[in-house]
């Protein structure tokens, strides 16, 4: 635990606030799972290893935007964003926020891979990340977002 204490450090800089209607969203390893959350503290406290701020959603929607929810798979525990309401039929958590339907301008795909031997989700900004996981499977693309990047 106290490494991912240390990681969260060096990651943080002095007076940084995000802006107004921001919602950076945290990215996890907790045991064999990648776990997307609002809360640091909840990731910690789950045990988690902080692998850094995966992307940022909006407190509110305007045009364009829909609404992504984070979803758990009552079967295994695992917890994976979803851009359906009914979490595809598993136990709805929330909402991460709002993220645009089509590329605008600072903002990138958020893509959903899945590892159907591991029964685990990994939500990345970057494709080549997904791609280069051992047995991930691309899901598509959950919708646009602004941030990203993984704690070295």
């Amino acid at each position: 635990m106290e490494q991912s204490y240390v990681n969260i450090g060096a990651q943080v800089k002095s007076n940084f606030t995000y802006p107004s209607g921001i919602q950076p969203v945290a990215q996890f390893v907790v045991g064999k799972f990648h776990f997307d959350t609002l809360s640091v503290s909840e990731g910690l406290n789950a045990g988690g290893i902080f692998q850094g701020i995966g992307f940022n959603t909006y407190e509110s929607e305007a045009a364009g935007m829909h609404p992504l929810y984070r979803c758990r798979d009552t079967t295994t525990g695992a917890h994976f964003a979803s851009v359906f309401s009914n979490c595809e039929g598993q136990a709805g958590e929330g909402l991460y926020g709002y993220v645009y339907g089509s590329e605008v301008g600072g903002t990138g795909p958020l893509y959903r891979f899945y590892n159907p031997s591991t029964e685990d989700f990994l939500c990345t900004t970057s494709y080549s990340e997904g791609v280069g996981a051992p047995g991930y499977e691309e899901q598509g693309i959950l919708g646009y977002v602004t941030g990203g990047g993984l704690a070295e």
